[in-house]
Parts: structure tokens; sequence; C-alpha cells
């Protein structure tokens, strides 16, 4: 990915996880990144603890437009069944890449991609974060640009966002995708 603040390089596991590497590898080869944001960084563990993931992607324009509506109606691609960190053995670690999940409606998971920043078992299948108990399917690894997020987790979330549950998480300055591609 070129950014507006550099470039970031995830590695695909379309091994361990094949349907979340090819649902992103889709939306990568179809463009439909590019011009979007990382808009979010927050804690699975609380609203106390460290900012432990930055999301971004498609749902950024949802999120950021002040209209109201459901994912489901949104006209956005999702991706079911999903692929557990039970299924594929891979875990919420430092620098993991997962897919994040519409889980106050459809439970399906939804075109943003989530930069965790520490271990955070709490995302894991069997983790609180997720109120079905499901966790949130891991697909990647950052391999070049996690200081970027780094920097981003530090920054201030005042942001505007309709969405009462993600109020405070939202970034004043969002990292810009300028332009996302497969190698």
């Amino acid at each position: 990915m070129d950014t507006s603040r550099g470039r970031i390089v995830i590695l695909l596991n379309e091994e361990k996880a094949p349907q979340s590497s090819g649902f992103i590898r889709e939306l990568v080869d179809a463009g439909r990144f590019d011009g979007t944001m990382f808009y979010r960084s927050a804690a699975a563990s609380g609203p106390e603890a460290p900012n432990e993931f930055v999301e971004g992607g498609l749902l950024s324009s949802f999120v950021l437009s002040g209209e109201p509506t459901s994912v489901s109606a949104s006209g956005l691609p999702t991706l079911a069944p999903l692929e557990s960190t039970d299924l594929t053995g891979l875990r919420h670690v430092r620098g993991a890449v997962s897919l994040a999940r519409d889980v106050l409606d459809t439970g399906v998971a939804i075109p943003d991609i989530v930069i965790y920043l520490t271990e955070s078992p709490a995302a894991d299948a069997g983790g609180r974060y997720s109120p079905d108990g499901k966790g949130y399917p891991v697909f990647g690894q950052v391999v070049e640009g996690i200081e970027i997020f780094d920097q981003l987790a530090g920054e201030s979330r005042t942001g505007k966002t309709w969405v009462p549950m993600l109020q405070g998480q939202i970034l004043a300055e969002p990292l810009v995708i300028k332009r996302a591609r497969i190698r």
C-alpha cells in the first residue's frame, strides 16, 4: 500500500486463510481500497487499555459519512462463513492483519482490515471481543510499515462518526490509502 505517510507491505497467508485472503485480493485487484482510509484506533481489551489496533478500508466512507444505515443495507461486499482463528491456527499477534466483522447485525466479515499492534487474544475465536465468540479472521501479517500504525495509535481520536459505539475511536487525521496493489 502506498499511503499518505509511507509504504506498508502486508503478506497474505493464502495457505492458511485462503477465503479471507481471496476476499482481500479481489477487493485490491478491483481498486476498491484506493482512496479509502485507516480511520479508527482502539483497544480490544477495553477503553482504558492502550490502543491495540488500527482499522481502515471500505467502511471509512460509511462510518464517517454521517448517514446512519446498517452494513447489510450499505451495499458493501461481505464474506461468510468466517475462517476463524481456531480453523486457521493464525492468531492476533503484533502485526497480524484481520478482517473486521459486522458484529452488531449479520456477523459476516466486512471489507475493513484491522492491524494489531499488540498480542490480542480477546480478538481470537473464543475471545471476549466478539459477542458471538467467533473472533475475527486473521489472514496476513504486516512485514513493512508497522511503525506507521504505531504512530497512528497514539494520535488524537476526536474524529466524527454517526456510529455511537465508535465515539472516541475515530482518528482526527486518518491515514489515506492512495493505492493498494498485490504483487
